[in-house]
């Protein structure tokens, strides 16, 4: 068999990696009579289930492992970013790509064991609102955002004083100071930016020329009038 370590032993050692049945056989060289007796070895070990490889967008978390087992221990490392390193299904929050080890190990059997998973952090899109702050007077209006990137989304908000929030360079024109946010969404990864921009709405001065008159040709009259 290839789980011993020498058949032609009396007394071999054997290594199996499941349960087997190995036969003994003795043999008489002078009369060739022969004799055979039977040994099962049981092979007990652990079931660990780390989970699958996974990838997630910063900020966000996954569940590892699986349920617990009766009787099992459990022990993951490292421990950062984890909701717990002794459970058997943690939240797994990291805050870069991560690879967990799991032990398990049935306490029936003391057979401790080990399973590894991936937990890979995608870099989100670079959202980018403008330079700001931008001032503007009242019943104007100004283009926020930058250049568009591709296999992105974009939305604004609010949208109300947008000509459409789902450009990357909308027209704002707001008539009071706004402040707009932008989010940039990758429409492979789902990962997405934020990024803010101020528009400043100045106050439109008044101006009064004053009621009409008429004058005698020749004459003269004060016309507008002050403002605050």
């Amino acid at each position: 068999s290839t789980s011993l370590h020498d058949s032609n032993k009396a007394i071999p050692v054997c290594t199996p990696t499941q349960t087997t049945t190995y036969t003994a056989t003795a043999t008489d060289t002078l009369s060739g009579c022969f004799i055979t007796d039977q040994m099962v070895v049981t092979v007990n070990q652990s079931i660990v289930h780390a989970g699958r490889d996974t990838s997630l967008c910063p900020g966000f978390g996954v569940r590892l492992g699986e349920l617990a087992r009766a009787n099992y221990q459990y022990s993951w490392s490292p421990a950062t970013g984890l909701s717990s390193s002794t459970v058997s299904n943690p939240l797994a929050s990291p805050s870069i790509t991560t690879t967990y080890i799991l032990t398990g190990n049935d306490n029936t059997f003391n057979c401790p064991r080990q399973d590894t998973v991936v937990v890979s952090i995608v870099t989100p899109p670079t959202a980018d609102a403008g330079v700001g702050p931008l001032t503007i007077c009242r019943d104007q209006h100004i283009h926020i955002g930058s250049t568009a990137q591709s296999n992105t989304t974009n939305l604004w908000s609010p949208s109300f004083s947008l000509d459409d929030a789902t450009k990357a360079q909308p027209i704002a024109s707001p008539t009071a100071t706004t402040q707009y946010t932008l989010q940039v969404q990758d429409t492979q990864t789902g990962c997405f930016g934020t990024d803010q921009v101020t528009v400043n709405v100045l106050a439109t001065p008044v101006a009064d020329a004053g009621r009409d008159t008429f004058i005698c040709i020749g004459s003269s009259t004060p016309i507008g009038k002050f403002t605050t």
